[in-house]
């Protein structure tokens, strides 16, 4: 059985203060009774909204790496689709309460979710400590779990799109297969924190444009894809293609320096987009050169890349996978 409250106020009785630079805040709180019953899969609160994103949190019982030593794991994770890009900058603050409020652990992470990560956690202390009573974290079987939710920036939820387009008529017809549907786009996609990246899991998406009467959005992330072996800054172009194959022409993605004649300027192949491959991308830079200041890619944590790209012909598309019985 799980108990819980959702706070929002400018200040609260949790003692957490709101930065003046958060958009959303709130502070979810929840008592996890049979606390000796609780397992690998844990125990999940209920689904709550903070700032039109729905956050749900687990506690379980897992060992770290391998460890034969459980540890108390308390996970935050929201429910937003992992097939539509989207992209959330937060602060959190997790407390595993103990009756002498001095003796309370507190633990503060900052993070970006995203479709492709949709989870952040923190390992507590070992499952052993948490059950001893003399501890202070247990009493009649209950503990109590509170997590700070503080909502730094979103894209691609409920935010407007940072893009520039050109769009001719969209599909009015999509039962007929389009003869001449030429359409060109632009996608102008700014990273303003450049610091989350540093993990590879995590990427930065553009909200959604569409063109060609095709859902399309831009990527960044930090991967290691050459010889050598270091970090490169990847772009990458998706499409959300539904049941059509798009040839596209023309893709040019641009990492804008402070001086313009220095832009990084690379052309891809002709590609196609369909069902099976919704995305391509390529290499713009040098991970340790674009984070040196003096070399004018980055400035205040923030790096900006334009993507334009043309549709050149679009069909019905059916998949190898469904032709084989």
């Amino acid at each position: 059985l799980i108990r819980m409250s959702l706070i929002r106020k400018e200040k609260t009785e949790e003692g957490m203060n709101i930065p003046s630079n958060c958009s959303k805040f709130g502070i979810i709180r929840f008592e996890v009774d049979n606390v000796s019953k609780v397992n690998w899969y844990g125990a999940y609160s209920h689904v709550v909204e903070i700032g039109g994103v729905k956050w749900k949190a687990t506690v379980c019982k897992r060992s770290v790496n391998g460890e034969k030593t459980n540890r108390l794991f308390v996970i935050l994770m929201t429910e937003n689709s992992q097939l539509t890009p989207w992209n959330i900058h937060l602060n959190t603050e997790y407390v595993l309460v103990n009756s002498d409020s001095r003796k309370s652990i507190i633990a503060k992470v900052s993070t970006t979710l995203n479709n492709l990560k949709n989870f952040t956690k923190k390992v507590f202390l070992n499952w052993s400590d948490l059950i001893d009573a003399k501890m202070g974290f247990i009493r009649n079987n209950k503990i109590t779990v509170k997590i700070g939710i503080w909502i730094i920036r979103m894209t691609g939820i409920g935010m407007p799109p940072t893009i520039k387009m050109d769009m001719k008529e969209e599909l009015k017809d999509a039962k007929r297969l389009p003869v001449d549907c030429s359409k060109s786009g632009v996608i102008l996609l700014e990273v303003d924190e450049m610091s989350t990246l540093d993990d590879g899991s995590v990427a930065h998406f553009s909200p959604e444009i569409e063109v060609g009467g095709v859902s399309w959005c831009a990527s960044v992330r930090k991967e290691k894809r050459d010889a050598s072996g270091k970090d490169s800054l990847l772009a990458y172009l998706f499409s959300r293609t539904d049941e059509w194959s798009v040839h596209v022409e023309n893709v040019i993605f641009t990492l804008v320096h402070s001086d313009s004649s220095k832009n990084i300027v690379e052309k891809m192949r002709p590609v196609t987009y369909h069902p099976d491959q919704e995305s391509w991308g390529l290499i713009l830079v040098k991970w340790e050169e674009l984070i040196d200041e003096k070399r004018g890619f980055i400035k205040d944590n923030k790096i900006t890349i334009e993507i334009q790209f043309t549709i050149s012909n679009m069909k019905r598309f059916k998949s190898a996978i469904s032709t084989i019985r």
